[in-house]
């Protein structure tokens, strides 16, 4: 149930997301600003369920993924972009299970499974080759089980 409580001046909205980003759900749709809006996932990356669309820019999705990767939720489907992947893998590789596959590009899939191995599992066929199951296996040997039977070699498996 939306709160009929609202935030109607510049001044309290930034001292109120300021305090606590998740005030910004009080915050009168016509203040909220992509400044205010980075104001409330700095200090709350959860806020940004309530940024409004046409301020999920990348600069305040990628300010919320710093704090807390747990935001993948709210990121609107045309608000992907190769650096938002490259974020979101670079210290959780599995999560490149949620990355859109047009996303999921060499770079984004090299570091996903530099950091977790296991994220082999989740890399498109097309771009799986022997150095990117290497490196899977280095950091993960169970890494080996989703490599395609051509990359399973002797070298990997010792």
């Amino acid at each position: 149930m939306k709160s009929k409580f609202s935030i109607t001046d510049i001044e309290t909205a930034f001292k109120s997301v300021t305090l606590n980003g998740a005030a910004l759900q009080f915050v009168s749709a016509a203040l909220c600003t992509e400044a205010l809006a980075l104001m409330a996932v700095e200090q709350n990356a959860h806020a940004l369920k309530y940024v409004p669309a046409e301020h999920r820019t990348e600069a305040v999705l990628l300010k919320a993924l710093e704090s807390d990767v747990y935001v993948l939720p709210y990121i609107p489907d045309g608000g992907w972009s190769e650096t938002l992947a490259f974020k979101v893998v670079e210290s959780h590789g599995l999560d490149l299970k949620n990355v859109p596959v047009e996303f999921r590009t060499e770079a984004v899939v090299i570091k996903a499974v530099q950091c977790n191995g296991l994220a082999l599992e989740h890399v498109p066929k097309h771009l799986c080759n022997q150095s990117l199951v290497d490196i899977a296996v280095a950091d993960c040997r169970m890494a080996l089980h989703y490599a395609p039977p051509q990359f399973r070699t002797e070298e990997a498996a010792l």
